[in-house]
């Protein structure tokens, strides 16, 4: 299973493959004020991935994120709740 990994920040949007043996060669960034169905739509068009999950801090790109990816693939928000097996103290 290939993971499409996404961090989501203010000024860059940051996309890696990923799988159960770790990260995979293919990168990818958008400037984050250039986040759309079109732009992502070039980027993406070769990339092969069974799920999609994304970490951000700029909610109004997120989603723009949430609504291109859904009903594509399963969809997982990275936040504090998230069943890690691991704790975030900030």
């Amino acid at each position: 299973m290939a993971w499409l990994l996404i961090d989501n920040s203010n000024t860059r949007t940051k996309f890696a493959l990923g799988n159960r043996s770790g990260l995979q060669p293919w990168r990818g960034v958008l400037a984050t004020a250039e986040i759309s169905s079109e732009s992502l739509e070039p980027l993406l068009a070769e990339v092969g991935f069974d799920a999609v999950i994304i970490c951000s801090v700029v909610p109004a790109k997120a989603e723009i994120l949430r609504q291109f990816f859904d009903g594509r693939c399963p969809l997982h928000f990275l936040d504090y709740r998230s069943p890690l097996g691991m704790m975030i103290d900030y």
